[in-house]
């Protein structure tokens, strides 16, 4: 079980009403959704610090090649063998 901590939050009065007449747990709504939208602005995060590395990455495959491609064998091989 994860640990819970109390706190206040101010909702539309008839969006509460509504829940609260068709038994919806008005904790475990607002913890989903706060719970989605913090992975939402963290993986935002990280593409945003990441892309210009992945661009990066890509341009230098595209110069250079893969490092790997007279190695790989199998399936793949044609993948990265061009």
């Amino acid at each position: 079980m994860t640990e819970k901590t109390r706190v206040t939050l101010t909702l539309d009065k008839s969006a509460v009403d509504s829940a609260k007449a068709q038994g919806l747990n008005l904790s475990a709504i607002a913890s989903d959704a706060i719970c989605s939208a913090a992975k939402r602005r963290e993986r935002e995060a990280w593409i945003a610090e990441n892309t210009p590395i992945v661009a990066a990455q890509d341009e230098w495959l595209d110069r250079n090649g893969h490092p790997f491609s007279g190695a790989v064998a199998g399936p793949f091989g044609p993948v990265w063998n061009g």
